[in-house]
């Protein structure tokens, strides 16, 4: 879809894989766009009609090391569960069976988050993810052979695809580029973003644009313990900055920017617009509740099915 010489592209980073075997994700990345197509349709908005970017990562269908994460989270999982069988408890306790179901997602999701904030795991998958999505935008840009192709992003992320894509966001449209960064997230920058348009908000200068960015079952809340900067901003009552995430004023893409779409019964999701600052009394991230299921166990899967959240994406979009 064109719009004023942008190209809209729709971006999918699944989350954490709670599955012994996981599978690829495109099934549940396809329900979702086709729910938010429909609604799309039905406000008289065009529809997406480029084809996603998707990003699989942490299981065999990973072309990097994290390909490993999901097997080894089974071996130890099989390890874990042997040991417990063999402990003796008669106590009875009748929350032991919610226990078991939160220790289920400990040992086949919470290993993909360790692994991630971990120094060595977060360089093999950012650069594994991270050059997978410059090398698609770059390719559907057409370089420099093509310099008015303009590519328009909505990134939709679940779980810690959410916190990856906050990342990837971060990394290419902060003021200063990060030192080490000798992969493709460079040549995105310089080829598309304009640094000196992310400075004085000129959104339209630059030949990349974020239009919309939507999480939905994340835990970006729990990640500001990741570094002492984001809790040196937090403990002294500031906000963090939307510009660095390419979120400047325009009148064409109003507000919000970010929908963040929670559930009260999925344990891993959050409410996180509190973190982040406004442009006066606009709210450039809001967060949104929905009831996607009733069920601890299943909600934070739920998401992609979900009609609620698919129509309020159209909504905003």
């Amino acid at each position: 879809m064109v719009n004023d010489n942008w190209l809209e592209i729709p971006v999918f980073i699944h989350g954490l894989t709670e599955e012994r075997e996981p599978d690829s994700h495109y099934k549940s990345f396809l329900t979702l766009l086709n729910n938010v197509n429909k609604y799309l349709r039905q406000e008289k908005k065009p529809p997406f009609s480029e084809p996603p970017i998707t990003v699989e990562w942490g299981f065999d269908l990973s072309p990097s090391k994290d390909k490993y994460l999901a097997r080894v989270e089974a071996l130890v999982a099989d390890r874990v569960s042997d040991a417990i069988k063999k402990a003796s408890d008669f106590t009875v306790n009748p929350m032991r069976n919610v226990a078991s179901i939160i220790r289920e997602k400990f040992l086949f999701a919470l290993p993909d988050a360790f692994f991630y904030i971990s120094d060595e795991g977060e360089k093999i998958i950012r650069r594994n993810i991270f050059n997978k999505l410059a090398d698609e935008t770059l390719s559907r840009a057409g370089g420099n052979n093509n310099p008015n192709k303009k590519i328009s992003l909505t990134i939709f992320g679940h779980s810690m695809g959410s916190i990856i894509a906050h990342d990837f966001l971060f990394h290419l449209f902060r003021e200063k580029e990060i030192r080490g960064w000798e992969n493709k997230v460079k040549i995105l920058r310089r080829d598309l973003v304009q640094t000196q348009a992310a400075r004085d908000g000129s959104v339209g200068e630059s030949r990349l644009r974020v239009r919309r960015l939507f999480t939905f079952g994340s835990p970006i809340s729990l990640s500001i313990f990741r570094t002492q900067k984001l809790i040196d901003i937090i403990n002294s009552n500031q906000k963090i900055g939307v510009k660095e995430l390419g979120f400047q004023p325009d009148q064409e893409l109003g507000f919000p920017r970010w929908v963040n779409y929670w559930d009260k019964d999925d344990v891993i999701s959050y409410p996180l617009a509190f973190l982040y600052e406004t442009f006066g009394e606009t709210k450039v991230v809001e967060d949104k509740n929905v009831d996607v299921s009733d069920l601890v166990s299943s909600a934070h899967g739920k998401y992609f099915e979900s009609e609620e959240m698919a129509k309020d994406m159209a909504s905003v979009w």
